[in-house]
Protein backbone atom coordinates (compact mmCIF):
# COMPACT_ATOMS: atom_id res chain seq x y z
CA UNK A 1 0.00 0.00 0.00
CA UNK A 2 1.95 3.18 1.17
CA UNK A 3 5.65 3.52 2.77
CA UNK A 4 5.22 3.78 6.68
CA UNK A 5 6.26 7.74 6.28
CA UNK A 6 4.17 8.58 3.77
CA UNK A 7 1.36 6.92 5.25
CA UNK A 8 1.86 9.31 8.00
CA UNK A 9 1.66 12.24 6.55
CA UNK A 10 -1.49 11.26 4.39
CA UNK A 11 -3.10 10.42 7.98
CA UNK A 12 -2.43 14.38 8.67
CA UNK A 13 -3.01 15.39 5.71
CA UNK A 14 -6.36 13.82 6.06
CA UNK A 15 -7.27 14.63 9.62
CA UNK A 16 -6.63 18.27 8.55
CA UNK A 17 -9.29 18.13 5.63
CA UNK A 18 -11.42 16.39 8.10
CA UNK A 19 -11.37 18.90 10.75
CA UNK A 20 -11.74 21.53 7.77
CA UNK A 21 -15.20 20.04 6.58
CA UNK A 22 -16.64 18.32 9.83
CA UNK A 23 -19.64 20.74 9.20
CA UNK A 24 -20.08 19.47 5.84
CA UNK A 25 -20.01 15.86 6.31
CA UNK A 26 -21.52 14.80 2.79
CA UNK A 27 -19.42 17.05 1.12
CA UNK A 28 -16.23 16.06 3.45
CA UNK A 29 -16.80 12.68 2.26
CA UNK A 30 -16.81 13.56 -1.51
CA UNK A 31 -14.02 15.67 -1.21
CA UNK A 32 -11.62 13.07 0.62
CA UNK A 33 -12.53 10.48 -1.37
CA UNK A 34 -11.32 12.34 -4.60
CA UNK A 35 -8.49 13.77 -2.85
CA UNK A 36 -7.24 10.54 -1.81
CA UNK A 37 -8.52 8.42 -4.35
CA UNK A 38 -5.54 5.93 -5.80
CA UNK A 39 -3.96 6.07 -1.90
CA UNK A 40 -6.74 4.15 0.07
CA UNK A 41 -10.31 3.14 -1.52
CA UNK A 42 -13.77 4.27 -0.38
CA UNK A 43 -13.90 1.22 1.73
CA UNK A 44 -10.68 1.80 3.73
CA UNK A 45 -11.26 5.51 4.27
CA UNK A 46 -14.94 4.53 5.81
CA UNK A 47 -13.11 1.46 8.31
CA UNK A 48 -10.40 3.88 9.33
CA UNK A 49 -13.11 6.36 10.43
CA UNK A 50 -11.79 8.98 8.11
CA UNK A 51 -15.51 9.56 6.14
CA UNK A 52 -19.01 9.32 7.62
CA UNK A 53 -21.33 8.84 4.90
CA UNK A 54 -24.88 10.11 5.33
CA UNK A 55 -26.77 6.59 5.34
CA UNK A 56 -29.86 8.16 4.13
CA UNK A 57 -28.20 9.63 0.83
CA UNK A 58 -29.12 8.08 -2.07
CA UNK A 59 -26.88 5.81 -3.40
CA UNK A 60 -24.42 7.49 -6.59
CA UNK A 61 -24.47 5.24 -9.73
CA UNK A 62 -22.05 6.09 -12.69
CA UNK A 63 -22.99 4.41 -15.79
CA UNK A 64 -20.26 3.77 -18.63
CA UNK A 65 -20.65 2.21 -21.69
CA UNK A 66 -20.21 2.70 -25.41
CA UNK A 67 -22.16 5.98 -26.84
CA UNK A 68 -23.54 3.40 -29.60
CA UNK A 69 -25.74 2.67 -26.43
CA UNK A 70 -27.17 6.10 -25.21
CA UNK A 71 -30.72 4.81 -25.70
CA UNK A 72 -29.91 1.78 -23.34
CA UNK A 73 -27.96 3.86 -21.28
CA UNK A 74 -31.12 6.47 -20.84
CA UNK A 75 -33.94 3.95 -20.15
CA UNK A 76 -31.31 2.69 -17.54
CA UNK A 77 -31.05 5.71 -16.07
CA UNK A 78 -34.27 6.29 -15.51
CA UNK A 79 -34.98 3.19 -13.70
CA UNK A 80 -32.47 3.84 -11.27
CA UNK A 81 -33.92 7.33 -10.85
CA UNK A 82 -37.11 5.90 -10.16
CA UNK A 83 -35.25 3.74 -7.39
CA UNK A 84 -33.96 6.57 -5.55
CA UNK A 85 -30.48 6.28 -6.95
CA UNK A 86 -28.50 9.42 -8.15
CA UNK A 87 -27.12 8.32 -11.17
CA UNK A 88 -24.13 10.30 -13.48
CA UNK A 89 -23.86 9.34 -16.74
CA UNK A 90 -22.15 10.39 -20.03
CA UNK A 91 -23.76 13.41 -22.06
CA UNK A 92 -26.95 12.32 -24.27
CA UNK A 93 -27.69 14.57 -27.12
CA UNK A 94 -30.32 15.25 -29.36
CA UNK A 95 -30.59 13.93 -32.76
CA UNK A 96 -30.97 17.40 -34.16
CA UNK A 97 -27.08 18.20 -32.20
CA UNK A 98 -25.59 15.84 -35.16
CA UNK A 99 -24.79 17.35 -38.23
CA UNK A 100 -23.09 14.59 -39.88
CA UNK A 101 -24.62 10.63 -39.87
CA UNK A 102 -21.77 9.15 -37.40
CA UNK A 103 -23.93 10.22 -33.84
CA UNK A 104 -21.05 8.20 -31.81
CA UNK A 105 -17.27 9.49 -31.03
CA UNK A 106 -18.78 13.37 -30.90
CA UNK A 107 -15.90 14.19 -28.29
CA UNK A 108 -13.35 13.15 -31.24
CA UNK A 109 -15.66 15.02 -33.73
CA UNK A 110 -15.25 18.21 -31.53
CA UNK A 111 -11.52 18.16 -30.39
CA UNK A 112 -12.90 17.83 -27.22
CA UNK A 113 -12.69 13.88 -26.25
CA UNK A 114 -9.65 14.45 -23.31
CA UNK A 115 -11.91 16.55 -21.37
CA UNK A 116 -14.92 14.77 -21.42
CA UNK A 117 -12.97 11.74 -20.33
CA UNK A 118 -11.02 13.44 -17.53
CA UNK A 119 -14.78 14.32 -16.26
CA UNK A 120 -16.34 10.99 -16.38
CA UNK A 121 -13.24 10.12 -14.32
CA UNK A 122 -14.26 12.33 -11.61
CA UNK A 123 -17.90 11.20 -12.47
CA UNK A 124 -16.75 7.64 -11.17
CA UNK A 125 -15.04 9.56 -8.13
CA UNK A 126 -17.65 10.74 -6.66
CA UNK A 127 -19.99 7.79 -7.28
CA UNK A 128 -20.46 5.14 -4.68
CA UNK A 129 -20.60 2.00 -7.92
CA UNK A 130 -20.34 1.96 -11.20
CA UNK A 131 -22.57 0.63 -13.83
CA UNK A 132 -21.29 -0.43 -17.40
CA UNK A 133 -23.88 -1.07 -19.76
CA UNK A 134 -22.46 -3.73 -22.00
CA UNK A 135 -24.72 -5.09 -24.81
CA UNK A 136 -23.95 -7.90 -25.73
CA UNK A 137 -20.65 -7.99 -24.07
CA UNK A 138 -19.13 -4.66 -25.56
CA UNK A 139 -16.69 -3.13 -23.81
CA UNK A 140 -14.91 -0.45 -26.03
CA UNK A 141 -11.49 1.32 -25.26
CA UNK A 142 -12.61 4.16 -23.54
CA UNK A 143 -15.12 2.18 -21.35
CA UNK A 144 -11.74 -0.13 -20.65
CA UNK A 145 -10.11 2.84 -18.98
CA UNK A 146 -13.39 3.77 -16.92
CA UNK A 147 -13.68 0.21 -15.98
CA UNK A 148 -9.66 0.24 -14.74
CA UNK A 149 -9.90 3.76 -13.36
CA UNK A 150 -13.31 2.98 -11.14
CA UNK A 151 -11.01 -0.53 -9.90
CA UNK A 152 -8.21 1.35 -9.49
CA UNK A 153 -10.25 3.66 -7.08
CA UNK A 154 -11.86 0.64 -5.52
CA UNK A 155 -15.47 1.38 -7.09
CA UNK A 156 -17.29 -1.95 -7.07
CA UNK A 157 -17.89 -1.88 -11.00
CA UNK A 158 -21.00 -3.82 -12.02
CA UNK A 159 -22.21 -4.96 -15.16
CA UNK A 160 -25.71 -5.04 -17.34
CA UNK A 161 -25.31 -8.52 -18.81
CA UNK A 162 -22.95 -10.55 -17.30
Amino acid sequence: MIQDGKELKLKEKMAEIVKRYQNLELYAADRILSLFAGYLSPEQLKQEGWVKLDKNRPRIICLCGSTRFTEQMLIKQWKLTKQGNIVLSWCALPDSYFKGGDRTHIGDQEGVKKIVDKVHFQKIDIADEVLVINIGGYVGESTRNEINHAIKTGKPVKYLES
